[in-house]
């Protein structure tokens, strides 16, 4: 019973929460995962099928380091740090608070659950699952964290008022407590943002007092 309704909890999170960041002032973006689409020296998704990358002793890719802040940032409302990727600034709307990228309106928030593993909720979770929520499911990722701690992430794609969102649920945690980070991207920048906003959840750590 404790596992359908942190299920229904989760799930209802991550429908509910609004799409309203598109509606913040823009700035000209000026990051590196960018730079070459802003040049028009590459299309999207050119750049998304670039070569394989080299990787540093912690399983990041090399080039993506670039884009990921040298420290990390407490998530708010958790015990939970990432390396956020860079341009992405603390933002708190309404009782949503995280990080977000003005340029291309796009954000990264999280949460933590005590008294369950991941597994719990992921394990229940299927293609029907999105649609009965109006959510397109793409695909479905099992990743590791740098530690080499198991996490699973489902990006799905979400139609709103003013421009498909695709938005990246990554699961992860131990047996006590499940982590849940979320990333809201505008489809038209996805290529670009996927790839390191997932290796910047690679990163999180956290310890539970």
């Amino acid at each position: 019973m404790k596992k359908q309704w942190l299920l229904f909890l989760v799930l209802g999170l991550c429908f509910s929460i609004k799409t309203t960041f598109s509606q913040v002032q823009t700035t000209p973006i000026d990051s590196t995962f960018y730079k070459e689409v802003k040049s028009n020296s590459v299309d999207s998704a050119t750049f998304a099928k670039k070569q394989l990358p080299t990787y540093d002793g912690k399983g990041i890719p090399v080039d993506v380091q670039r884009d990921l802040s040298d420290t990390l940032s407490v998530l708010p409302g958790t015990h939970g740090k990432l390396r956020v990727p860079r341009y992405f600034e603390p933002f708190t709307y309404e009782k949503i608070s995280g990080f977000l990228h003005k340029g291309t309106s796009s954000s990264i928030i999280a949460y933590e659950y005590p008294g369950a593993a991941f597994t719990a909720i992921t394990n229940q979770m299927s293609d029907s699952t999105f649609s009965k929520q109006g959510a397109e499911l793409i695909e479905i990722l099992d990743l590791k964290r740098s530690d080499g701690s198991p996490a699973k992430a489902y990006v799905v794609r979400i139609k709103t008022k003013t421009a498909p969102v695709i938005r990246i649920m990554y699961f992860t945690g131990n047996y006590q407590t499940t982590y849940y980070l979320i990333a809201n991207i505008p489809e038209v920048v996805s290529n670009l943002l996927r790839n390191v906003i997932l290796e910047s959840f690679k990163t999180l750590e956290f310890k539970i007092d």
